[in-house]
């Protein structure tokens, strides 16, 4: 089976600084990944590549078996980044209509309600400018995005930002629900607890290198922990200091 994103002996370096070394991962299809590091650990910079907005030193990505330089690869994938925004002028009816027609998914109106209900907004939220939304509510409209666009690949960079405790527990509903449709999900998070709760496998990053990939069980045997932010510090304590 094509894996939805397989990454091969990646590096990158910025000036003098090495941002990613000799990096790999292969993602199955229908399971959630996490990618997990400290602040620099290359995370954001590792989705960039993926996503061919800026080009490693070496190595090869494959996007469903289609090199990621193709812009043909990232027809199957949705991506929200962290610092999730809005055109100003726009209603989020408007927007969310727009964006769906660049990803070539009509809407749902059931679909769409179910959503909205599911994330605490009603109907007259749509009609709401996206300049008098919050930052946590802005969050909301770009994961109603990604849930609507149906791509088999979604890669979210830190999706609980912003996100108050209920909407963040309607979220990992709904990415468990992905899961059992088949979809595969990629996200970068400094919340351990929901990485724990979530995810089939976690990737460590750290100074640019996997420093563990495995499941969540796998992790904590390995730095014989007892959750993952115990794991996760065990892990990165004085490496390449």
């Amino acid at each position: 089976m094509i894996s939805p994103l397989s990454i091969k002996n990646i590096s990158k370096a910025h000036r003098d600084q090495v941002v990613l070394r000799n990096l790999n991962l292969q993602l199955k299809s229908g399971e959630i990944f996490a990618l997990v590091g400290l602040n620099g650990a290359g995370k954001t910079t590792l989705i960039k590549i993926i996503l061919d907005l800026i080009h490693s030193d070496s190595g090869f990505i494959a996007l469903s078996g289609i090199c990621s330089v193709q812009s043909q690869a990232r027809d199957n994938l949705a991506y929200l980044p962290e610092c999730f925004s809005a055109p100003s002028y726009l209603k989020v009816n408007e927007f969310l209509f727009y964006m769906l027609g660049l990803y070539q998914q009509p809407i749902c109106e059931i679909e769409l309600s179910a959503l909205l209900c599911h994330f605490a907004l009603d109907e007259a939220f749509l009609n709401k400018r996206v300049t008098t939304l919050s930052k946590g509510t802005m969050q909301k409209v770009g994961l109603i995005l990604m849930l609507l666009s149906q791509k088999p690949l979604l890669l979210l960079d830190e999706p609980m930002s912003g996100l108050d405790p209920l909407s963040r527990m309607a979220l990992k509903t709904s990415l468990r629900e992905l899961k059992q449709r088949g979809q595969t999900v990629l996200f970068s998070s400094h919340l351990l607890l929901d990485v724990e709760q979530l995810c089939d496998r976690i990737g460590i990053l750290h100074h640019g290198e996997l420093l563990f990939c495995g499941s969540v069980e796998q992790c904590l045997a390995e730095y014989e922990a007892d959750n993952m932010e115990l794991a996760f510090l065990a892990a990165v304590a004085g490496v390449g200091d």
